[in-house]
């Protein structure tokens, strides 16, 4: 497998094996494909969320923010939201 990673992935990939933390390199990518999966989910569950807030501001139901910190908190919110919903769903962790 290692043979089709550029170089500094490689060392990685030689890195996370010789720590122990994984048995082989199967398992490293099978974590790793795990992994970018869940962040697309996550990715897609924030997009969702954001686009519904989106509709709920265009349809006049607008939520005044003050400043860029009032903005951040916001989206810290929706964030918070979409992890709370993961976590509660019964796919979590898998």
């Amino acid at each position: 497998m290692s043979e089709i990673l550029p170089a500094e992935l490689q060392q990685f990939v030689q890195e996370e094996l010789a720590s122990g933390r994984y048995p082989s390199e199967r398992e490293l990518v099978v974590d790793a494909v795990r992994t970018l999966r869940e962040a697309r989910v996550r990715e897609d569950r924030l997009r969702a969320e954001i686009h519904s807030r989106l509709v709920t501001l265009d349809s006049g139901k607008a939520i005044p923010l003050a400043d860029d910190d009032a903005l951040r908190q916001f989206l810290d919110e929706i964030e918070e939201e979409v992890d709370r919903e993961e976590s509660a769903s019964p796919r979590h962790g898998k």
